[in-house]
């Protein structure tokens, strides 16, 4: 692209801000709100639902699915008690954990954050009950 073109190009961007015309980036803001929109949607219709369903379901990254939801906490910003269905979900994914640390204690928490289904940070959430239980 030439000097020219690249200038007629900003001088039609210019023109459709002065005439509200949505541009790239307000259509790339609208399908942001939209996706955590229908996101907000799906994690209240599927309590338990991981990322990498989110990530079929709504055919996105991990990455984005992880920042919509971070989204998604900071607006709801109060404390939700925890579904039967999430707690029986957390039950057994803590019961799977504490197999899989007898039968292979040095197991990293990456290898373990792959056959449990969640996130490395959630293996570390578990791992910390399994600790209090000891105790």
């Amino acid at each position: 692209m030439n000097k020219e073109e690249r200038e007629r190009k900003l001088y039609e961007q210019i023109e459709r801000e002065l005439a509200a015309e949505p541009t790239g980036y307000d259509i790339l803001v609208e399908t942001k709100k939209k996706n955590i929109m229908e996101l907000a949607e799906l994690v209240h219709n599927n309590p338990g639902i991981t990322r990498k369903e989110i990530t079929k379901k709504l055919r996105i990254s991990l990455r984005t699915a992880s920042r919509y939801l971070s989204v998604i906490r900071k607006v709801i910003k109060t404390y939700k008690p925890v579904s039967d269905v999430q707690k029986q979900q957390m039950d057994e994914r803590v019961s799977k954990l504490r197999i899989l640390v007898k039968k292979s204690p040095s197991m990293a928490i990456s290898e373990i954050s792959e056959k449990l289904d969640v996130s490395t940070h959630t293996v570390y959430k578990y791992l910390k009950i399994l600790e209090k239980e000891r105790k």
